[in-house]
C-alpha cells in the first residue's frame, strides 16, 4: 500500500490489508490477501492509480558538513590597533559549513561529495600560508615584482618615493621577499618569502575576516555549482580552536522569491496496472 504520509495519495484506497501471505506457483510469486474482519479471500495483481501530492509546500531543508580533514593550517598575527598587534603564530582553523534549499524528487540538496570537495578546494588555498591582510589600515605590505615595487594595505597609494629607507633595503636584498610594516615604525618589519604568503582582500586576519572571505569565494566561484543542486543559502564557520569560530551567511536568493520554487515538484500521476484476476471465493 502506498502511504499517504509520503506524499502519494491512492484514488480509491483498498480496505486495510491485516493478514497477508505469499505462496510460490510455478516460478513466480502470488500474493494471497485476507482484508477485514470477514476474511474475504482474494489473490492476483491489483490495478489502482495514485497521484503524487504537490511538494511544493515541503519545508526546505539544510545539510551540515563538519569534517575533521576540512581543515587548513596557516601562519598569522591579529592586529588590535595602530600599536598593538599579536606575535606571529598560527592555528589549525577548521571549516564547516550548513546549505538550506529544497531537495529534488529523489530526496536529496545535491551530492556531500561535491560540497565537500568544495570546502576541501577553499582550505587547499590557504593550507600551510602565512596570511597577511590586504586591506587593513595599519598594516603596510610590500612587494617587489621585477623591476616595479607594489604596495597593499594602510590605504595609501603605490609610491615609491613614500617607501622608507628600511623596506627598500630589505626588497633590495631579498627581492623575492614580501615586507610588512605595521604601524609607523619602520622597525616593525615582517619580511617572509613571496611563495610562503597569501595577501588575501581582508582588513584583518581573524576567523571573523576568514569566514566572510570563504563565503565571497564561494558566491564567487561555486554559485553554479550549488544553485543546480537547489542551494537558496549557505553558512560558513571557521574556528580556530575549540570553542572559539564565527560563522558568516549569504543569501543567493529569499525564500519568497520564484528561483526557490525551481526544484519545487509539480502534481505528476502515476498509474500502476496489472491483470486485475481474482481468485480464490468472493472478491473484495
Amino acid at each position: 500500500l502506498l502511504s499517504a504520509s509520503r506524499g502519494v495519495r491512492a484514488i480509491g484506497m483498498l480496505p486495510l490489508m491485516k493478514q497477508q501471505r505469499r505462496r510460490r506457483v510455478g516460478s513466480s510469486q502470488k500474493a494471497v490477501y485476507y482484508n477485514g474482519p470477514r476474511k474475504r479471500r482474494f489473490e492476483g495483481t491489483l490495478t489502482f492509480a495514485c497521484r503524487r501530492i504537490s511538494t511544493a509546500t515541503t519545508p526546505e531543508c539544510t545539510i551540515q558538513i563538519e569534517k575533521e580533514a576540512i581543515k587548513f593550517s596557516s601562519g598569522h598575527f591579529t592586529i588590535f590597533s595602530a600599536t598593538e598587534r599579536e606575535r606571529l603564530h598560527g592555528h589549525n582553523f577548521s571549516v564547516s559549513a550548513s546549505f538550506t534549499g529544497q531537495p529534488a524528487e529523489d530526496g536529496m540538496m545535491g551530492d556531500y561529495g561535491q560540497l565537500k570537495r568544495i570546502l576541501k578546494e577553499l582550505c587547499a588555498e590557504l593550507d600551510e600560508y602565512f596570511l597577511l591582510p590586504g586591506l587593513s589600515q595599519h598594516l603596510r605590505v610590500y612587494i617587489k615584482e621585477a623591476e616595479e615595487e607594489k604596495e597593499e594595505g594602510g590605504g595609501g597609494e603605490n609610491d615609491a618615493m613614500s617607501k622608507p629607507v628600511e623596506v627598500q633595503r630589505v626588497l633590495d636584498a631579498a627581492p623575492r621577499h614580501v615586507v610588512a610594516m605595521f604601524g609607523s615604525d619602520p622597525a616593525e618589519l615582517i619580511s617572509l618569502p613571496q611563495a610562503d604568503v597569501k595577501i588575501l582582500p581582508i582588513t584583518n586576519v581573524t576567523v571573523e575576516e576568514l569566514a566572510r572571505f570563504l563565503v565571497q569565494r564561494v558566491a564567487n566561484g561555486y554559485q553554479d555549482d550549488l544553485r543546480s543542486m537547489g542551494v537558496r543559502s549557505y553558512s560558513i564557520r571557521v574556528t580556530s580552536g575549540p570553542g572559539q569560530g564565527a560563522i558568516v551567511s549569504h543569501e543567493f536568493f529569499a525564500a519568497t522569491d520564484d528561483g526557490a520554487s525551481s526544484r519545487r515538484k509539480q502534481p505528476h500521476w502515476y498509474e500502476m496496472k496489472g491483470d486485475g484476476n481474482r481468485g480464490g471465493g468472493g472478491g473484495g
